[in-house]
């Protein structure tokens, strides 16, 4: 999530989801203490090894946010062994402007795709486990679901680069492509599941259906000092959707040392799952969804 200046398995057949999931924040391994910035990519990549152990079926979620690295380099270098695992070609697009790349991940289908992203690169003296490694885990395990079975439509999932940095990744992704639809996961688990008001119309009320069918009740705070990797997409005319789990007074929570993986709760973090999951369903059966007609 960039922050801008404060002026400004559940029922049905569509969810294979399986996240084994800790009930207590149990630490199996140590937090980075590598400084914020680009450094530290000898220490990230020894913790992809908690990545990678990960089983095939799911995501065991404490140790995979515990790996988060501190450097954007290795942040990188996690997200593209994240996706590799289950994409079939991984493409590693260049970002104007800045050594971040967007790691892409294009699954066959009919149509205009549906593009799903979480962007990796942290900002801050926090962890970046809220913003928004809690979201780029959500949608690697989104990716092992999508690619494991059988679907009607196109789907593009890409963990971005250089969003705390003026969402140049989305920005190079936005002139790339144009999705039929386009899910941003930013800053999910500190609480039930919530939808930005500025999102698409349709795709909101598309939200709150599924949210209900899960016996949720969507907030959708509108909150002024929040941006992300939607805006680029919404600027071109692409319908949008928008899921984070802020409130209003959480600016203090991002981009600062209370930015860390025990302000996560499972079972909120879970329930965004399975919501996503079912949004993206419903939307891989609507084949002809956010097209003109």
């Amino acid at each position: 999530m960039r922050r801008t200046a404060s002026s400004a398995s559940v029922g049905g057949s569509c969810c294979s989801v399986t996240v084994s999931l800790r009930s207590t924040f149990r630490r199996s391994t140590p937090l980075s203490t590598d400084a914020p910035g680009e450094g530290g990519w000898r220490t990230g990549l020894l913790l992809l090894g908690a990545l990678l152990a990960l089983p095939a079926a799911g995501l065991e979620l404490i140790p995979a946010l515990e790996a988060a690295p501190r450097g954007n380099a290795a942040r990188e270098a996690a997200a593209i062994e994240l996706f590799n695992v289950h994409c079939p070609e991984l493409e590693l697009r260049r970002i104007p402007r800045t050594t971040q790349r967007n790691v892409v991940c294009a699954l066959p289908g009919a149509g205009a795709p549906v593009l799903v992203a979480a962007h990796y690169d942290r900002i801050g003296a926090g962890a970046g486990v809220v913003d928004n490694w809690s979201g780029l885990v959500m949608t690697a395990e989104l990716l092992r679901e999508f690619s494991s079975r059988r679907r009607r439509s196109a789907f593009v999932f890409v963990a971005t680069g250089a969003e705390e940095t003026g969402m140049r990744g989305a920005l190079a992704l936005a002139r790339d492509m144009t999705p039929r639809a386009m899910v941003n996961v930013d800053t999910v688990g500190l609480r039930e599941p919530r939808v930005d008001p500025r999102s698409d119309r349709d795709l909101r009320e598309l939200a709150h259906s599924e949210a209900a069918r899960l016996g949720m009740t969507l907030a959708a705070p509108r909150i002024r000092w929040m941006s992300g990797d939607w805006e680029p997409f919404k600027r071109r005319g692409v319908p949008v959707l928008n899921l984070h789990s802020l409130r209003p007074r959480d600016e203090r929570a991002v981009h600062t040392r209370r930015d860390r993986v025990e302000r996560i709760n499972v079972d909120h973090w879970e329930r965004t799952l399975l919501l996503t999951s079912r949004i993206l369903w419903e939307l891989d059966q609507q084949q002809n969804w956010g097209e003109e007609p």
